[in-house]
């Protein structure tokens, strides 16, 4: 289940994706934001990739990538 509106922080089998953009018909990129100083692990990316997967089946690729935002 991606995150929703209605649902609230830590709801159990949400995933709160930050930003998700649909590249191309096969290509789905998720912008993992970070702010402090843990970053993203390789289980949790592939956590969020997974659970995107089931909602844009005809994607091909998800690509995952943590940002962080400058000051």
């Amino acid at each position: 289940m991606i995150k929703t509106r209605e649902e609230t922080y830590g709801t159990p089998g949400s995933i709160r994706v930050d930003v998700l953009e649909r590249a191309q018909e096969n290509v789905v990129c998720v912008y993992d934001i970070k702010t402090g100083k843990s970053g993203l692990s390789a289980t949790r990316a592939a956590e969020i990739a997974s659970r995107v997967a089931v909602i844009y089946t005809p994607a091909s690729r998800i690509i995952v990538i943590e940002t962080r935002p400058k000051r």
